[in-house]
């Protein structure tokens, strides 16, 4: 599912126009990149957390040949229990 079609059906279920839900979905993107830069999580209950992980600098192999690898940030997600069961 594509990011229009999330839009389609959260108008539908939420009795919303497509044009706030694709708002919602912009400003609920906005909303957890930025906590998340910060340092903070972002916890919804069931559905699954948003957070930042750290990765240290270490050694890796490209192309048979030992290279350093800069320590870097990522996004870390978890999935909550409501969803976890719901792909089960």
């Amino acid at each position: 599912m594509n990011k229009p079609e999330l839009a389609k059906e959260i108008a539908c279920k939420a009795g919303m126009t497509k044009s706030d839900s694709a708002k919602f979905i912009d400003a609920f993107i906005e909303v957890v990149g930025e906590t998340v830069a910060e340092g903070d999580s972002v916890d919804l209950k069931g559905f699954g957390s948003f957070f930042l992980k750290k990765r240290e600098a270490r050694k890796g192999m490209a192309f048979g040949k030992e290279i350093d690898m800069p320590a870097s940030k990522t996004v870390g997600f978890k999935a909550g229990k409501t969803l976890k069961d719901a792909v089960n």
